[in-house]
């Protein structure tokens, strides 16, 4: 980790957007974050995701000369990102853990409006990175016209055609959101206000920057880490692999057979939500959220019952890339994870299903498929077979489909041979 920077190489990095700094800044703060937000009950990905949105918040109380002074700004952010989290998750009615909000002077943390317009920012700005080129200048040009001459927005005189397409596309894009707050020139006045903030938008955009770039960089380091060890093993310890070998030859076979023989997906995606969430019938949440998650999961199934899973792994992943707030993030990630499943990759399916909240929507089922996916993953690797067989166990101790119990106990006894 890197030695955090003087206060002012921050503030005059995040007035010029600088990359580098920024580089720095997520360098040393994000690992803070994400520790804080985990103990708080968050995910990985809240963490990183409420970071950005931090940034963001840090660098608008520079820009309006708000930020309060002597406070070491990797630690600020910190608060700034535990404060989003937890209101993040006050706004969605679901309760947060207590966290000392306190460690700094009170008016460093911003209050909850602030808090929320900044992630409409983050909102807005992640939608409209989405449009084509032509029409991000198109609607930032015309609503510019209209932000210092207010117009009638279906004046045809007025506005191009290709204003009104894009316009059209943009709160397509923007979904739900649209409606919120005051509506003027045909958009909430805050996604105006995000679209025609250049700088803003600049900043965010070098942020998703040096994300990807991370990202890519830990996936290069891992692949060569990886390299240096397997030649390790393969110059000291031949005899070990021999060994190794030998005991997959045999053992191979078991994991093999067990995973075909009861490995039973669903046909569709969208039958298996609704059969499901018809069960959980006595929760009036759960009408919402079939209908609000459906119509996002059919291009998805398509390509699922077509057998296309790598095109439905990537529909599922847009999805959850264009609703991070969405009550639709589990059932994505859930049938990411079966998706996986069928593609012999159990480790995405095991990372798809650690990020599940809302484990009590998927009842049994979580179970069922996790302990398939160790099954998957013994195939492959036989040193993992008692992982394995825990997880048959666990399964077996919270599945009551007689069917499904009965087959976790002959492949628990299998493994076990």
């Amino acid at each position: 980790m890197e030695v955090p920077l003087p206060n002012q190489s921050y503030i005059d990095g995040l007035r010029t957007n600088d990359v580098p700094l920024l580089e720095s800044l997520i360098s040393t703060g994000q690992p803070m974050a994400v520790a804080a937000i985990r103990a708080e009950g968050g995910s990985q990905a809240d963490g990183e995701l409420m970071f950005q949105v931090a940034i963001l918040e840090l660098a608008n109380s520079i820009r309006t000369n708000a930020l309060p002074e002597g406070l070491p700004l990797p630690n600020h952010l910190e608060e700034l990102a535990l404060a989003h989290y937890i209101d993040w998750r006050e706004e969605r009615g679901v309760a947060g853990g207590k966290s000392d909000l306190h460690k700094f002077p009170e008016n460093a943390v911003p209050t909850s409006e602030q808090l929320r317009h900044t992630r409409r920012q983050y909102v807005a700005w992640s939608k409209y990175a989405r449009l084509t080129p032509e029409c991000q200048t198109t609607l930032r040009s015309e609503l510019g016209w209209a932000n210092y001459r207010p117009v009638d927005i279906d004046d045809k005189t007025v506005h191009s055609e290709e204003f009104f397409d894009c316009m059209a596309r943009y709160r397509e894009l923007l979904g739900a959101s649209a409606t919120e707050g005051l509506v003027e020139n045909g958009l909430p006045t805050w996604s105006t206000a995000a679209v025609l903030d250049e700088k803003g938008y600049d900043l965010w955009q070098k942020i998703q920057q040096v994300i990807k770039a991370n990202a890519e960089q830990r996936i290069v380091r891992q692949q060569k880490s990886q390299t240096r060890r397997n030649w390790a093993v393969f110059g000291t310890l031949v005899g070990v692999v021999l060994l190794v070998w030998l005991y997959s030859w045999f053992m191979r076979p078991v994991a093999v057979v067990v995973y075909k023989d009861n490995f039973a997906p669903p046909e569709s995606m969208v039958a298996d939500m609704q059969a499901r969430y018809s069960q959980l019938a006595a929760d009036d949440s759960t009408t919402v959220h079939t209908a609000a998650c459906e119509p996002l999961f059919r291009v998805a199934d398509e390509f699922y019952q077509k057998k296309e899973y790598g095109q439905a792994a990537e529909a599922l992943e847009n999805l959850l890339d264009e609703n991070e707030q969405s009550p639709c993030q589990s059932d994505a990630l859930f049938y990411l994870g079966i998706i996986g499943l069928h593609l012999d990759h159990p480790a995405y399916t095991l990372s798809n299903f650690a990020k599940i909240e809302d484990l009590a929507h998927f009842g049994e089922d979580i179970y069922w498929y996790q302990a398939m996916a160790f099954v998957k993953m013994a195939e492959k690797q036989p040193e993992t077979k008692e992982r394995a067989a825990r997880a048959l166990e666990r399964a077996i101790g919270n599945i009551q489909d007689s069917v499904r119990r009965g087959q976790a106990q002959k492949m628990l006894e299998k493994l076990s041979k």
